[in-house]
């Protein structure tokens, strides 16, 4: 997940608001990575603003949305609720936008969406039984999807296929908006400042398209349709990839100026891919074992590694303008892998440059 803007936020008024269940967490792991959840259990995935980044967890015996302020290194309970049965979760992922948090629960396949402030400590109801799975959310949008396997043509013959539409929300006045039902979109897409990204195409030849959804005007960004996936947007820039060879090409793409670069990898697989307004993220092959999350500055064109060879990073992250936070399982009880996440600040003391050389 990228990707948001950052927004003033009244800490103080915060804290008081909601303090009620706050605690300490302490620093573990390597020295630059800051422990936020160690409970062991799976976790929905993470979502970060500036210093702000929270998420859900899931016990046996209950769900928990948590709010953690990096700058001040507490934890803070949002909601919680019990459950009867350790596979009864209703808890979807959250999402965060400056002091704004957009959580779901769903039941029966419906969604209930609700918008937390921060700032005033209260809860608003947004949509009842909404169809779409939330996917992104920027404070002033929110972007859902709702797939089925359904029929379609490819040439002359009909074949069967998971099918998506994807759907925005206008959070000020309650409307919504079409942005895509298109054959070969399979549901993942990326919101920033009103403007979404996502891949579509048939036969795994896929193009990249920008959806502005103030003015409904929907552009392709690429020219060669070929598999482009996991689109990434944040401010002016595009992020995706495309497998060419035996190698993922990463490409950034400056919607101002139409400017595209292809960004220094050379790992055969890179499983996703975050955004910020200075950075891309992307998770890739580590050279000791496992995989490593890697981060490339635009402002100053450098590649690092931020993960360092203890972590084992899972595809599930997310990154600020000032950190990246991830879920891990680098250790286990009884054989079984511990979820914990981790976040960093994205500190020239943290970063190990990394020379892949260019596409």
């Amino acid at each position: 997940m990228n990707r948001k803007a950052v927004y003033p936020l009244l800490l103080l008024m915060g804290i008081i608001l909601i303090s009620g269940c706050s605690q300490q967490a302490p620093a573990s792991g390597g020295p630059g990575d800051i422990l936020i959840a160690d409970d062991g259990y799976m976790h929905g995935d993470p979502d970060i603003s500036g210093n702000l980044l929270v998420w859900t967890g899931r016990s046996p015996t209950g769900e928990y949305l948590f709010l953690r302020d990096l700058s001040t290194n507490r934890n803070l309970e949002i909601r919680n609720r019990s459950k009867t049965s350790e596979y009864e979760n209703v808890f979807g992922n959250a999402f965060i936008s400056g002091t704004d948090i957009l959580r779901n629960e769903v039941i029966n396949d419906k969604r209930t969406v609700y918008l937390y402030d921060l700032t005033t400590g209260k809860e608003t109801l947004l949509l009842r039984d909404w169809v779409f799975t939330p996917v992104d959310f920027d404070g002033i949008w929110l972007i859902g999807s709702s797939c089925q396997v359904r029929p379609h043509r490819v040439g002359s013959m009909e074949v069967w296929d998971l099918l998506c539409d994807l759907s925005g929300y206008h959070i000020p006045t309650g409307t919504t908006r079409m942005i895509t039902n298109m054959t070969g979109f399979q549901g993942d897409a990326s919101l920033d400042r009103g403007r979404v990204v996502y891949s579509a195409g048939d036969g795994g030849k896929y193009h990249v398209y920008l959806y502005d959804l103030s003015s409904g005007i929907q552009t392709r960004i690429t020219t060669d349709p070929i598999g482009y996936t996991d689109p990434r947007i944040s401010g002016d820039h595009i992020a995706w990839m495309a497998l060419q060879g035996n190698r993922t090409i990463i490409s950034l793409y400056n919607i101002s100026t139409g400017k595209m670069i292809s960004l220094p990898n050379n790992l055969q697989n890179v499983y996703s891919l975050g955004i910020s307004d200075n950075y891309v993220l992307w998770s890739g092959p580590a050279y000791e074992k496992g995989q490593a999350l890697y981060v490339y500055s635009i402002p100053a064109g450098e590649l690092s590694r931020v993960t360092g060879p203890e972590a084992r990073p899972l595809d599930t992250f997310a990154i600020s303008n000032s950190y990246v936070v991830w879920e891990d399982v680098r250790e286990k009880k009884d054989q079984k892998d511990l979820y914990r996440i981790y976040a960093m600040a994205l500190t020239r003391e943290n970063m190990e440059p990394v020379n892949f050389g260019t596409g």
